[in-house]
């Protein structure tokens, strides 16, 4: 696609927004109107009304409803938009993907190479956080560890610095090993759907929660919003009883297409970003396959040398294990 549709394209994701964000102002002036022009009455009571539990409900499911259906809107016009981050991930990904000839080798590797390869950074990550410069502390046995919260140490050719109690009870917990859930090698072949520390292994782990997470918190956020701004203008009626039901009905119905207008807005943009997580999972495998073809020194056994490989192992086990009595 040349230049000027990707530009085309992008004026029109613009103009989606601005349109929902000119809708909800244009609500907020209504209202302003409304109150402004007709004279209305504090009233506090009506909290305690059945008719504010009403409203209340009726203005949480309108605003549920907007907001639910523009984010499988947004989501849907977002993936399908080249300009995209979701697009630009899909499109890497399955460029990179394309170049993977034996599926069986790269999940062999992730299993061989870059879990255990993740696992080292998690402790080496854990021991810089501690203070523990020197991650070959952990070839150390349990005693040469606690010796070091005496002095600093030379075993064989290797000196090794003075750790604080804290310090060693950590080496040695490491050494027993990190609680760290590794996802399939499966989960890199398929792309379903703020700076970041952690190793691919672990951010891939949570790839659901941070979907699910994000978006309740935000969907949370706006009802509650939404509860508060129905408070408000529940405790208002008309001082007059000339006309009071239709100028009532007006508040009403002024403040029910606010939310739906707001919520609709937030529910574009949450529909957004949520593709926008689904694209850094998706650029997260991207980076491992780059890895993996990029390393020239890995050699993968096949199918039947692993099967092999796994029968010696365990036939082997079995030979050390001790008589039955």
């Amino acid at each position: 696609m040349s230049v000027q549709d990707m530009a085309s394209a992008a004026r029109k994701y613009v103009t989606r927004k601005v349109l929902l964000g000119g809708s909800a102002l244009l609500s907020g002036v209504a209202m302003i109107v409304l109150f402004t022009f007709v004279p209305y009455t504090w009233k506090p009571e009506r909290l305690m009304s059945g008719e504010f539990v009403t409203d209340t409900l009726i203005i949480v499911a309108i605003t549920l409803l907007g907001m639910v259906c523009m984010i499988f809107i947004s989501q849907a016009t977002n993936a399908s938009n080249i300009a995209s981050k979701l697009s630009k991930a899909m499109a890497a990904f399955k460029a990179a993907k394309e170049r993977i000839l034996d599926k069986h080798a790269f999940k062999q590797w992730v299993r061989d190479v870059q879990q255990p390869r993740d696992l080292r950074d998690i402790k080496q990550r854990i021991l810089s956080k501690a203070g523990v410069d020197d991650p070959t502390i952990l070839n150390l046995t349990e005693d040469q560890i606690l010796k070091l919260t005496e002095s600093a140490q030379k075993y064989g050719d290797e000196y090794y610095p003075a750790l604080t109690k804290a310090q060693a009870k950590l080496c040695i917990a490491l050494k027993s090993g990190v609680k760290v859930h590794f996802p399939s090698p499966e989960v890199y072949l398929s792309a379903k759907s703020v700076l970041d520390d952690r190793t691919p292994s672990e951010r891939l782990s949570s790839e659901g929660k941070k979907k699910s997470g994000y978006a309740l918190v935000s969907i949370a956020s706006k009802v509650i919003m939404t509860i508060a701004v129905s408070m408000i203008f529940t405790m208002f009626v008309r001082d007059t009883m000339e006309n009071a039901d239709a100028m009532e009905a007006a508040g009403k119905f002024a403040v029910r297409m606010m939310n739906l207008c707001t919520s609709s807005f937030l529910g574009f943009i949450i529909g957004g970003q949520l593709n926008d997580i689904d694209a850094e999972y998706v650029d997260l495998r991207v980076e491992v396959f780059e890895d993996y073809l990029h390393d020239d020194t890995y050699r993968p056994m096949t199918v039947k040398e692993a099967a092999k490989a796994e029968y010696e192992a365990l036939d082997t086990g079995c030979q050390n294990q001790p008589p039955q009595l």
